[in-house]
């Protein structure tokens, strides 16, 4: 239900075109499969494809979040690692790997290519990370984990290249 009040507010299109398929109950790739097929390719269609993106996008994201503050998250795991307790950054790495499988299925209008790679690039380093950051922590080698404030900060640069060109598609095709 979300995506689909996303996209009729956003796109403020008829309800014809944004009618939920009765088979399907939440909101998911079906739906803007449909929405898509039956757009015929003018300039207010290729705006709905981009719209349709980038609001599957953000939820997908969103979905993986384990945290509403990324410190106080980042001390949480530190302490359970410290006493042995993986699951939390088990947790965000399984997350991130259903995020970068749904990314890579995802319908991905030619205008949103860029973005596209260098967030499934962007999920791929975080895993990477969180997987080199699990086995440091799994031999007790707690000096390798500052070697990760490096990775970290490109997996942010690079999170914050993405939100640039979010920002800057989206201004070119009118999307909030």
């Amino acid at each position: 239900d979300e995506l689909f009040h996303r996209l009729h507010a956003e796109l403020r299109i008829d309800d014809q075109h944004l009618r939920r398929p009765p088979d399907q109950s939440d909101g998911g790739e079906l739906f803007l499969h449909v929405v898509t097929r039956r757009l015929d390719g003018g300039a207010d269609d290729q705006r709905a494809r981009v719209a349709a993106y980038f609001v599957e996008t953000e939820i997908l994201m969103t979905s993986a979040k384990a945290w509403e503050d990324p410190s106080t998250f980042a001390m949480q795991v530190l302490k359970g690692a410290a006493e042995g307790d993986r699951r939390p950054l088990e947790q965000v790495e399984r997350g991130l790997r259903d995020v970068q499988e749904k990314l890579r299925a995802l319908f991905v209008p030619s205008e949103c290519r860029e973005h596209h790679t260098l967030t499934v690039a962007t999920v791929s380093s975080g895993i990477e990370l969180l997987r080199g950051l699990r086995s440091s922590l799994a031999g007790g080698d707690m000096k390798a984990l500052g070697t990760f404030s490096t990775a970290g900060e490109k997996v942010k640069q690079d999170s914050a290249r993405a939100e640039e060109l979010t920002r800057q598609i989206k201004k070119r095709y009118k999307i909030q």
